[in-house]
C-alpha cells in the first residue's frame, strides 16, 4: 500500500530546465513515497507522474519539459500604427480651424520576408462619415517587406475640422490582397495572419488627437 509522502521529504526542482525531484532519507521513515500528477509552479510546459521508492534513495529522476510549439516562418504584414500627423490650425469667423493628415504604419511582424507582385496587395485609408458613402483617401503599396521592416502611407489633407463637430467622420485603414494571392504559387506572399490587417480612427478619438496640438 503506498502513501503519500510528506511535501518535505521530497524536493523538487527545476534541473537544466528539466523537472526533477529527490527522495530524502526522510521519505523512508514513512514507507513509500507516491508523487501523483502534480502541477509544477505556473508553467504549463511542465508535466510530469512520479513514482517514488525507497529503494532508490538519493538517485534523481530528471523528467524533460514538454517541447514549446515551433514558431512558423511565414511573412504577415500587419498594420502597427494609425495617428493623425502634419496638424495645422487657421482661423474661420474667429474660430480655430484644423487640416491634418492620417498615417498608417504597416510592418512585417513575422519572420520571413514578405516577397510579391507589386498589384497583389495595397494599404488603403478610408474616410467614413455618419451618413454618405465611404471615399478613399490614401494608399500605398508593399511589393517587397523584409522582416521587421515598415512601410508609411498617408492621406490626402483632411481640411477645417472643428474641435466642436458633432458628427464627425470615422476613418480606418486596411491591407487588402489579391483575392487569388494564395492560388498564386509563391508561398512567400502567404500571410501568417490576417487578424491583425484593419485598425480604425474613430471622429471623437480624431477630435481628442487634435485638441493634444492645441495644449
Amino acid at each position: 500500500m503506498y502513501k503519500l509522502a510528506p511535501r518535505k521529504t521530497v524536493a523538487v526542482g527545476l534541473v537544466a530546465g528539466a523537472l526533477a525531484a529527490t527522495l530524502t532519507p526522510a521519505a523512508a521513515a514513512n514507507g513509500n513515497g507516491f508523487l501523483g500528477p502534480t502541477a509544477i509552479g505556473a508553467n504549463p510546459n511542465l508535466h510530469a507522474q512520479l513514482l517514488l521508492d525507497p529503494h532508490v534513495l538519493g538517485h534523481q529522476f530528471v523528467i524533460p519539459p514538454r517541447p514549446l510549439p515551433t514558431l512558423p516562418t511565414c511573412p504577415d504584414p500587419a498594420v502597427v500604427d494609425f495617428t493623425i500627423s502634419d496638424v495645422s490650425s487657421h482661423i474661420v469667423a474667429g474660430w480655430p480651424r484644423y487640416d491634418f493628415r492620417l498615417t498608417a504604419t504597416v510592418r512585417n511582424v513575422g519572420l520571413a520576408a514578405y516577397a510579391s507582385g507589386h498589384n497583389q496587395q495595397s494599404v488603403v485609408i478610408t474616410r467614413k462619415p455618419i451618413s454618405g458613402a465611404p471615399v478613399s483617401i490614401g494608399s500605398g503599396n508593399f511589393p517587397n517587406l523584409a522582416a521587421g521592416a515598415e512601410r508609411t502611407v498617408t492621406s490626402s489633407v483632411q481640411t477645417n475640422w472643428s474641435l466642436g463637430a458633432e458628427f464627425p467622420p470615422n476613418f480606418d485603414v486596411r491591407i487588402t490582397y489579391d483575392p487569388d494571392i494564395r492560388l498564386d504559387g509563391n508561398p512567400h506572399n502567404d500571410e501568417c495572419s490576417s487578424r491583425n490587417n484593419v485598425m480604425k480612427l474613430n471622429g471623437t478619438q480624431v477630435l481628442n488627437l487634435l485638441r493634444g496640438y492645441t495644449s
